[in-house]
């Protein structure tokens, strides 16, 4: 039987496989992570970041989706920002958004896009490519400013319901593509031991301070710099914060074989890692901007996972946002790639709304 580590007041444990690292994990959060684990290699679960209320050519409407205009269905994951509460950007639009993906049964997501406590922005070049993430860290000089962003947070996350009172499960994603250099949390501007140290502490914040039990957290550099070997545990946290094995990846205008290549065998080394932990694995965000390509779900992306016996591991894929005709990731009405990724929502092995299971119930099925 495998099993897993999580993290304990008096330490590490190990715990049978199909749970969260979080030991107090709510009973429907608990479900979801063994349900994923369940579905693995049995599909795949298509996910788009902020799916619903704007897409190409239209805003304000929380209920409409471009995919569902294309193929009448919504994704089976949503995905959405939790930097609109650190803004107080329409809040309460975002909860009722979350809710209601929930009550239809989709798979929630948050990512962070966290901006540095002055509030300049979440790119590097947005803080002078000054060192924000030991500034955050306890000792720290903002470190004060930090806790309160995160007890911001963590009401929010207490504040999604459903409609028995129960918290709503979420997919947590900060500090993603930290391999790059673009965003104030990458490699170039925090020291591995500063990374590991800003996502231990805001997991044992929220959980232990805050009491947010309702997150699987997952981990998410960008695919290009894992190649072989131990690479994809650079500034990774360790298991006992870890539940989700993801990766970032996106494709140039012109896709090229040794692209193909590149992103099957890299998505090898994530899985493998995933599997040797007992991780779930998941693209976390992948698209091609603007589809040029036309056939890019069922050739790219369906042609890299359905039939590799070590990629259908992957239990999601995210593609990224639809907010114009030059950048979007999914198609919508008109678009050339219509008619392939009607192909990719037909096909059995991808997973919508309509087809998944209920994901918060017990499992059917024990795990091994």
């Amino acid at each position: 039987m495998n099993t897993r580590r999580i993290l304990t007041p008096e330490g590490e444990a190990l715990v049978h496989s199909g749970l969260p690292v979080d030991p107090l994990a709510t009973t429907e959060t608990r479900n979801l992570c063994r349900n994923l684990f369940l579905l693995t290699t049995r599909g795949l679960l298509f996910g788009m970041q902020d799916a619903c209320g704007y897409g190409v050519g239209w805003s304000g409407d929380d209920h409409r989706s471009d995919v569902h205009s294309v193929c009448g269905d919504y994704p089976a994951l949503i995905s959405e920002e939790l930097n609109r509460v650190q803004r107080h950007d329409a809040v309460d639009r975002l909860a009722s958004r979350i809710t209601s993906a929930y009550i239809r049964g989709s798979v929630i997501s948050l990512c962070w896009h966290l901006e540095d406590p002055d509030h300049r922005g979440f790119y590097a070049g947005d803080v002078n490519k000054r060192r924000v993430v030991a500034s955050i860290l306890p000792g720290g000089q903002r470190h004060e400013e930090y806790t309160r962003t995160l007890e911001t947070a963590a009401l929010f996350l207490h504040s999604l319901v459903g409609p028995g009172g129960e918290p709503i499960p979420v997919i947590f994603r900060p500090f993603h593509e930290h391999t790059g250099d673009w965003f104030w949390w990458g490699a170039p501007h925090a020291t591995p031991e500063e990374y590991v140290a800003l996502w231990r502490f805001t997991a044992l914040f929220l959980r232990d301070t805050m009491s947010v039990h309702n997150l699987l957290w997952a981990f998410s550099p960008g695919l290009s710099h894992v190649g072989e070997g131990d690479r994809y545990f650079d500034r990774y946290p360790g298991d006992a914060y870890v539940d989700i094995f993801g990766a970032d990846a996106y494709f140039p205008r012109h896709i090229s074989r040794e692209d193909l290549r590149s992103f099957r065998e890299n998505l090898h080394t994530v899985v493998s890692h995933a599997r040797s932990r007992d991780k779930l694995v998941a693209l976390t965000e992948v698209g091609q901007e603007g589809l040029p390509t036309p056939d890019w779900f069922t050739r790219v992306l369906l042609g890299s996972l359905k039939d590799d016996p070590v990629n259908a591991h992957i239990v999601y894929a995210a593609v990224w946002r639809n907010a114009s005709t030059t950048h979007h990731f999914a198609p919508y009405p008109g678009h050339a790639s219509v008619p392939d990724f009607l192909r990719f929502y037909h096909d059995p092995y991808t997973l919508f709304l309509r087809d998944v299971p209920p994901l918060y119930a017990s499992p059917a099925t024990p795990l091994a």
